[in-house]
């Protein structure tokens, strides 16, 4: 099966959607080699085989790189095209991005371009188009990618648009680029299928969107976890050694997202573990931000997060106070792989919150100071317990190769059954003719 991705951030890119790109595509690729050891080599024993080639960026001068993630593309065909002007420093790419927004509505637009004019090429022969975001710009290549399709004769590409989390919906987002909401609107209603990481992200999408029958044409796919990728644990477990008890939290702190439910519990907690307590921030936090009183670690590469997670004797993940919360944290299926107790500061009724209380494990309203101090507490006394639950849970429905097979059985049965009827025109891809 001849599958053409289109993501923007793919490996060796760090961050969250090239790392779930990168461990999907190496599921999905079965190139050889065996599925252990560290970042090398493709899933053998994968889930079926699938031809991939991969429309992506140039690594982006903004993100971090990790070289070990690179491996995870071996048998995959990789199509990389720029996005931003060579030369710039860090301050001059904050204002050409600021520029871009402005000008276009989408900073991303020269990728777009240069992915939509090349892509695919003559002689090429593909049987779906498979994009995935973040950025959403990578279902918007995707969209003039179909369409150069049919313009060079090789038919209406089935479809599947996978978003990891929202894209002009972001609650995150203080600003919205104009031409957003119409851009993602003429993607769900052009895409043969539609994948979500949680049913509350599909329903934030389904009421956005009722004319469109989000729904009907979505799956939900939870993010996946790869066990060989876990080194083994080398501390003792809480009790049965020396040294402090650690709390990790993994991932970066920005904009709604706080360090300071966390660490405003772990400094009120009584008692005090024996040996003390040791809160471990790994990732970016920003300046605006508290972080007395925690062992900052900063970012580090992904398998060494693996580690830190491993070495935790109690994982925290810390959600930003929203009312409605559509986000289902890749790192939050990390953490479960790690075989370690899960601490949630997140609200009620959200995908964290309702995977907790699925798996036995506590969590408190973010927003909530008391109930977090009372819930870190209860966590702790209650860690021994926890702690075998962790290690005994069936996670196998978070694995990447659940994940993995439920996309390709996805993909098969929408290669099998053709494109969808084209829709009526939606908003044109900035920069690219037109076929209707």
């Amino acid at each position: 099966m001849r599958v053409l991705l289109v993501a923007y951030e793919t490996p060796p890119m760090l961050t969250a959607e090239s790392i779930l790109a990168g461990k999907t595509v190496r599921r999905l690729a079965a190139a050889g080699g065996p599925a252990g050891g560290a970042a090398g080599g493709a899933a053998g024993g994968a889930v079926g085989e699938v031809e991939l080639t991969c429309v992506t960026a140039l690594p982006d001068p903004l993100h971090r790189l990790d070289p070990q993630l690179a491996a995870w593309l071996e048998g995959v065909e990789v199509r990389r095209h720029g996005n931003w002007p060579r030369g710039l420093s860090g301050r001059a790419r904050a204002a050409w991005r600021r520029a871009a927004v402005r000008l276009w509505g989408e900073d991303f637009l020269p990728w777009i371009l240069r992915a939509g004019r090349r892509e695919p090429r003559p002689g090429d022969a593909f049987d779906l188009l498979w994009s995935r975001s973040e950025p959403g710009a990578s279902h918007t290549a995707a969209r003039a990618i179909r369409r150069r399709a049919e313009r060079l004769g090789l038919g209406r590409l089935p479809w599947v648009a996978q978003f990891s989390d929202p894209w002009a919906l972001n609650p995150y987002r203080p600003y919205v680029p104009p031409g957003w909401r119409r851009r993602e609107e003429a993607v769900l209603a052009e895409a043969d299928a539609l994948v979500f990481p949680s049913e509350a992200l599909r329903d934030l999408y389904d009421r956005a969107y009722p004319a469109l029958a989000v729904a009907r044409r979505a799956a939900v796919v939870p993010h996946g976890f790869e066990p060989a990728l876990y080194p083994p644990r080398r501390r003792p477990e809480p009790g049965e050694g020396p040294g402090p008890l650690r709390l990790v939290h993994v991932g970066d702190f920005y904009g709604l997202r706080s360090p300071a439910p966390l660490l405003e519990a772990a400094a009120a907690l009584r008692p005090q573990p024996r040996g003390g307590l040791e809160v471990r921030l790994v990732g970016r936090v920003a300046r605006s931000f508290p972080t007395g009183g925690a062992v900052r670690v900063g970012p580090v590469g992904y398998l060494e997060s693996l580690r830190e997670m491993v070495e935790a004797d109690l994982l925290v993940v810390v959600d930003a106070p929203l009312e409605r919360a559509p986000f289902l944290p890749s790192k939050l299926i990390d953490y479960l792989g790690a075989r370690r107790p899960v601490l949630g500061l997140t609200v009620p009724g959200s995908p964290t919150a309702r995977l907790l209380s699925r798996l036995g494990f506590p969590w408190a309203d973010v927003r909530d100071p008391a109930a977090a101090r009372a819930t870190l507490a209860d966590a702790v006394a209650r860690l021994g317990e926890l702690s075998r639950r962790a290690r005994t849970l069936d996670h196998a429905d978070f694995t990447m190769e659940r994940a993995a097979s439920a996309l390709l059985q996805l993909f098969l049965r929408l290669a099998a059954a053709g494109a969808g009827p084209e829709p009526r025109a939606g908003p044109a891809v900035p920069g690219t003719p037109a076929t209707h």
